[in-house]
């Protein structure tokens, strides 16, 4: 964690054995979102994603949880750099510490490494270290189903 980033920042970096442009464009289609944004562990189910990605856009997206409770993530992205950067703001529905955290910033990056595309997510604005490490579950969840989804042919166009 770099020293100017708040102590209960996220930071989160994952390589993916596909093309940045693959992997950039898997952050951007509502019906390859609701595949792995939706689903960061056993037992939830991406019910929706609705995208209009561009600045000052926003998403919605839905999932069910094990326990059969639906939660919204949502937000606005704030700056595109196609194939390079994402900036948006999230927050939360459905959820009870979604009136805690608020509005929270994510940061995602994407690096060419030869064939294989690295990806630096960054979340800030997390109220407190707890909700921070859920954050780190839910995210390192999200990036295993999107590495499954790249290793299909039919996962991202």
């Amino acid at each position: 964690m770099n020293d100017d980033l708040p102590e209960t920042a996220l930071r989160l970096t994952r390589r993916f054995a596909a093309s940045r442009e693959r992997v950039f464009r898997a952050w951007t289609q509502s019906q390859t979102l609701v595949r792995w944004f939706c689903c960061p562990g056993d037992g939830y189910v991406g019910l929706g994603v609705e995208v209009d990605f561009e600045v000052d856009g926003q998403f919605r997206a839905s999932m069910r949880n094990p326990n059969d409770e639906i939660l919204v993530q949502f937000g606005t992205y704030c700056d595109i750099i196609e194939g390079e950067r994402i900036v948006f703001t999230y927050a939360w529905e459905g959820v009870e510490f979604a009136e805690m955290m608020g509005e929270t910033m994510v940061s995602v990056v994407f690096q060419s490494l030869g064939e294989a595309t690295e990806v630096t997510l960054t979340h800030v604005g997390f109220p407190d270290d707890s909700l921070r490490d859920e954050h780190a579950w839910g995210w390192d969840g999200c990036f295993d189903a999107l590495e499954r989804l790249l290793a299909t042919k039919l996962g991202v166009a």
